[in-house]
């Protein structure tokens, strides 16, 4: 079958905006899921080195390109932790979540707390929240919230899948809650870097 590309510039051609649109969305769709498979099969065998990560800094560029953009995601506050681990992975899973968080959360808000030895670092959003069940669900491959929550044109939810095993891959774990105010909270926690 020809590349998503070559389809898209065909798509073009069609006359029916309508019909049109939905087409190209149906690609997009179909280029957003093949990029998340290889980052899902690549995500445990990256040949990238470990290194030490100051976070202010790791968070502070990634935060800066999605403003260049024009997208809605802010700092808040940032511990002054650094962790050990694979950068363009660890950007990757943060970019996910903070993808996420703009798609079905009105806005992302990066911050990082210390706890002790570990390093929790929370993509907050201001969306609708989740229940029990659909944390428990949305970390899975392929699965997807509701309606609500779901991707602007309804894609398999492989983001968060894909920021858990890269989380899993480099000592730590991801987590989904619900914050008291309203809104849901992704967090990443990994080991602490001296």
């Amino acid at each position: 079958p020809p590349p998503p590309a070559t389809l898209r510039v065909r798509v073009e051609q069609v006359d029916d905006d309508v019909l049109r649109d939905k087409m190209i969305a149906s690609i997009e769709e179909m280029t957003a899921m093949l990029s998340d498979i290889l980052a899902l099969a690549r995500s445990g065998a990256g040949t990238e080195a470990r290194e030490r990560i100051p976070l202010r800094e790791l968070i502070g560029e990634l935060t800066a390109d999605y403003q260049e953009r024009g997208k809605d995601v802010e700092i808040g506050d940032i511990a002054d932790a650094a962790v050990l681990a694979r950068p363009m992975l660890l950007k990757r899973a943060l970019r996910n979540l903070a993808d996420n968080a703009i798609a079905y959360g009105v806005r992302a808000r990066l911050s990082v707390v210390t706890d002790g030895a570990l390093a929790r670092i929370i993509v907050s959003d201001d969306g609708p929240g989740l229940t029990g069940e659909q944390i428990k669900t949305l970390i899975e491959p392929f699965a997807r919230g509701e309606q609500s929550r779901n991707r602007a044109t309804g894609g398999a939810g492989l983001g968060l899948s894909i920021a858990r095993d890269i989380a899993e891959g480099e000592g730590g774990a991801l987590a989904l809650s619900n914050r008291a105010g309203g809104g849901l909270d992704a967090v990443i926690t990994l080991p602490v870097q001296a």
